[in-house]
């Protein structure tokens, strides 16, 4: 089973990309039921344990639910521009009207109506309610208050986990993301714009005709749109998909490069690579295994940038790195020689 995009490659070529705060959140607490998350989601969730205030993060908890749980869309408006900031996002989400709460939570939770719209995208209705989850008590509660009180308690959660767990560690996430996404954009203006779903993830693939995601259930956007909406996440394992008419279809994804998220560098330089260019260069070129800009390699090896790009400029001397601007930033990958010299 699996949805279907009908478009072109011209207007997968109009494809953009957004970054967001939401997909982190959400992703980051679906790791709650999953073994070994990432050291910087781990963090995160130690964060938010400690200095959530445990109503708020239970409610955030039951809506973003298991890792293979649908969350409601609500919770994630798509950006209207190039990014959206915290404060714009709770705005959005404690705005949402009353019938695209109710929309978005029959969707997912069982006990709420069976719209025909979405079961029919299912082998059959009994497979649609086993898909489906009890909603929690936490969710219930507020919306007989009114669908208005839980939207703004939800913005309220999603403020609190951001303001505690992710605040201080945002701008080297959103240095991450912003990389991931020069990365891309540069593949597709080198090789095409279905370049851009070469390495996004297994279940989504180009077929000449569009795009294709292997999904429990089958579907059509069969809307117009223009091009795809991609959110990179450092926290995201495969790939999400949403869509509503007349909204783009979204895909939020797992970015590259988020090694340096994680603290203190653990990359370590053979002995003999030490003895022959030292300790900084070593390490540099052993980080280089995945091509980066400076103020990754900076991140990951804990040496301002001003450092790394004195050693980048003797290793590319040297013939050992070479850098290719892409952006407003210059990426460094090794050479054949440095990979050689590093034994890859």
């Amino acid at each position: 089973m699996a949805i279907r995009i009908p478009m072109s490659a011209e207007l997968l070529g109009r494809t953009r990309f957004a970054v967001s705060p939401a997909p982190e959140i959400l992703s980051a607490l679906a790791w709650q039921v999953r073994p070994r998350p990432p050291r910087h989601v781990t963090r995160w969730l130690e964060r938010a344990a400690d200095g959530v205030d445990p109503a708020l993060l239970t409610l955030l908890t039951d809506l973003a639910g298991s890792s293979r749980a649908y969350a409601p869309d609500f919770l994630t408006p798509a950006p209207a521009g190039r990014s959206v900031g915290i404060d714009e996002l709770v705005d959005a989400i404690a705005a949402t009207d009353a019938d695209t709460v109710d929309y978005h939570l029959d969707i997912g939770f069982n006990g709420r109506p069976v719209r025909p719209d979405v079961v029919v995208q299912f082998a059959s209705e009994e497979a649609y309610v086993q898909w489906r989850r009890p909603l929690p008590a936490s969710v219930s509660h507020l919306l007989r208050q009114g669908h208005g009180v839980l939207a703004e308690a939800a913005a309220e959660a999603m403020r609190a986990w951001f303001d505690v767990a992710l605040a201080t560690d945002w701008p080297d996430v959103r240095a991450v993301l912003d990389d991931d996404i020069a990365y891309r954009g540069d593949r597709m203006v080198r090789e095409g714009s279905t370049a851009l779903l070469d390495d996004l993830d297994p279940s989504m693939a180009w077929d000449g005709n569009g795009v294709v995601l292997d999904r429990p259930f089958d579907g059509d956007i069969d809307w117009e749109h223009d091009g795809l909406l991609l959110l990179p996440c450092s926290s995201q394992r495969g790939v999400i998909f949403s869509a509503e008419d007349p909204d783009p279809p979204r895909v939020t994804y797992p970015a590259r490069g988020t090694a340096s998220l994680s603290g203190p560098p653990t990359v370590s330089a053979p002995p003999e690579l030490r003895e022959l260019i030292g300790e900084t260069r070593a390490v540099l070129l052993s980080l280089l295994a995945e091509p980066g800009p400076t103020s990754r390699l900076a991140r990951a090896s804990g040496w301002s940038q001003a450092t790394v790009s004195y050693h980048l400029g003797i290793l590319a001397r040297s013939g050992l790195v070479e850098g290719r601007r892409r952006g407003r930033s210059v990426v460094y990958s090794r050479t054949q020689r440095g990979d050689q010299l590093v034994g890859s």
